[in-house]
């Protein structure tokens, strides 16, 4: 049996500005209050940094990302995947980083 709490989710992914210099918002917009993870990837499918992993509220959500690795390093200039996952779904935009 399918729940349909899964069907009707849908999540939603922007990234501001893009290209990114220094640092950027990445806005989430979810149908439902749930529990998600953002993370971004390099073009080669590592993730470069586990941005957020919790509670998302129904609408819009905010996150501030300075263009730095879990490590803290500046990432160097290149395309980027931000990708939100919850419930069972994906979403994803991409980045340039200049």
């Amino acid at each position: 049996m399918i729940n349909d709490v899964n069907v009707s989710h849908k999540l939603k992914v922007s990234v501001n500005p893009n290209p990114v210099k220094n640092a950027s918002i990445i806005k989430v917009e979810s149908t439902c209050e749930t529990n998600c993870t953002i993370r971004i990837f390099d073009f080669e499918g590592r993730i470069v940094t586990q941005l957020y992993d919790g509670g998302l509220s129904y609408g819009s959500n905010y996150f501030g990302w300075k263009v730095c690795s879990d490590a803290g390093k500046r990432l160097p200039c290149g395309t980027y995947l931000c990708v939100a996952s919850s419930m069972g779904i994906s979403n994803f935009c991409k980045i340039i980083i200049e």
